[in-house]
């Protein structure tokens, strides 16, 4: 008797969780990185857009 084309030993089973939980880690990383480099820019920018209106108004 043949057995079925959907059976997966555990080894494989295994492996392939292994594999959806590298996925997993590796997708929070890219979203973490994004988040701090648009957080970064925008910390940058309104650093930048404060210290420029600061600088107008003590020249005034």
């Amino acid at each position: 008797m043949m057995s079925s084309p959907l059976y997966m030993t555990e080894e494989t089973i295994y492996d392939l969780e292994a594999l959806a939980s590298t996925i997993e880690r590796s997708k929070t990383f890219i979203v973490r990185k994004a988040i701090e480099s648009y957080l970064k820019y925008y910390a940058d920018y309104w650093t930048q857009h404060l210290q420029d209106r600061f600088w107008s108004y003590s020249r005034s």
